[in-house]
């Protein structure tokens, strides 16, 4: 799965200067959790003041992507999220989406 995030109209940076900070992972026989601030990804138009991004696995059961962002103002660009995966994707709720394809439960 890749995404590319928009945030008040500004899209993420591929830059050198721009780049996520206090990156963590932990993995054990039963989960798997990587997490890392990426509001430095954007530039300062974008108005991020935290933007921590989670993963994690629950081996053979699901994954999670979870958002915990805080914008310092919102302004009249968009703020979007665009998911792309490899797979049929449906949404069972708002905020969560199901995925099913050769290796997916």
């Amino acid at each position: 799965m890749v995404n590319q995030n928009a945030k008040n109209g500004q899209d993420q940076t591929g830059s050198r200067e721009y780049k996520a900070i206090n990156s963590t992972f932990k993995a054990t026989s039963k989960r798997v959790i990587f997490s890392t601030h990426i509001a430095g990804v954007y530039p300062d138009e974008a108005s991020v003041n935290k933007w921590v991004r989670s993963y994690e696995l629950e081996r053979g059961k699901n994954f999670k992507v979870r958002d915990n962002y805080e914008l310092s103002e919102i302004s009249i660009g968009s703020t979007t999220l665009n998911l792309m995966a490899y797979c049929k994707v449906s949404e069972i709720s708002s905020g969560t989406l199901h995925r099913t394809g050769d290796g997916f439960i």
